[in-house]
């Protein structure tokens, strides 16, 4: 399987979805301070963390803060966000 692209949404500062493809050679994170570049690489290393670190989504830590509490109060199952989601596509024999 190879991945193809990572959603980030609802996960630090990413409030909408937000895609990146992940190209086969050389994929760059480019852009401004405070963009969220390192919020990209958080969510790639959430998907396989390299020391071992828990993958259960901290809804208190990691879902956008100014959003948590009104979130909460309008939705039930706020706990079974998927901040992180990522696309894989079958590598065939060449």
């Amino acid at each position: 399987m190879k991945l193809v692209a990572v959603t980030v949404k609802n996960f630090r500062n990413f409030v909408e979805a937000q895609r990146v493809e992940i190209e086969e050679d050389v994929t760059v994170l480019v852009g401004k301070n405070e963009s969220g570049k390192t919020t990209v690489l958080k969510a790639l290393h959430r998907l396989n963390p390299a020391n071992g670190d828990s993958r259960k989504f901290d809804l208190v830590t990691e879902y956008p803060r100014w959003r948590l509490a009104k979130d909460r109060r309008n939705d039930d199952n706020l706990s079974a966000t998927y901040p992180v989601v990522a696309e894989f596509t079958p590598e065939h024999d060449k």
